[in-house]
């Protein structure tokens, strides 16, 4: 009797946890309950006080030639484990928490090894007309003619 590989199911022995940068070879955990248990039991300073409706967890694949992260959902746990392969990393993620306040990126300073935070917050809409009406009023100003500089030239110049 010959057997069909696509209809054996491959199963592992050990996976691999990521969390940030750390990782950690867990056994296969049989649903998304024990998932969560085995991630608070091996990141527990990260994990031990967050809520575990916050942590979520994904698989990397290559589809189309394209990497993708996949989250994978309570529902599909116990059929995706088992199809992958051995040491596959599981990526564990938190997500942020509606009632703590937002996080912001900090960029290291050229003067200093300081970090210094930096805010990404919206251009005003009159604050980005006046710099935009500031651009196309000062094209051309190197040319020999001001006529080059009406925002009208500017705009024919693309189309």
């Amino acid at each position: 009797m010959s057997s069909n590989s696509s209809n054996t199911v491959s199963t592992t022995d050990i996976l691999t946890y990521r969390l940030n940068r750390n990782m950690v070879y867990v056994t296969p955990p049989r649903d998304m309950e024990q998932a969560l248990e085995f991630a608070r039991t091996v990141f527990p300073d990260e994990l031990a006080d967050v809520d575990r409706t916050r942590i979520s967890f994904s698989v990397t694949v290559i589809s189309g030639g394209r990497i993708s992260a996949v989250g994978i959902s309570p529902f599909a746990w116990s059929a995706i484990v088992p199809h992958l392969i051995r040491y596959e990393v599981i990526d564990v993620h938190v997500r942020r928490d509606n009632d703590a306040p937002p996080e912001y990126s900090h960029r290291e300073s050229k003067r200093s090894s300081e970090k210094t935070p930096i805010s990404y917050s919206p251009i005003p809409m009159q604050a980005r007309a006046r710099s935009c009406y500031r651009r196309l009023t000062t094209l051309g100003r190197n040319e020999k003619s001001r006529e080059k500089a009406t925002p009208l030239h500017w705009f024919q110049r693309f189309q």
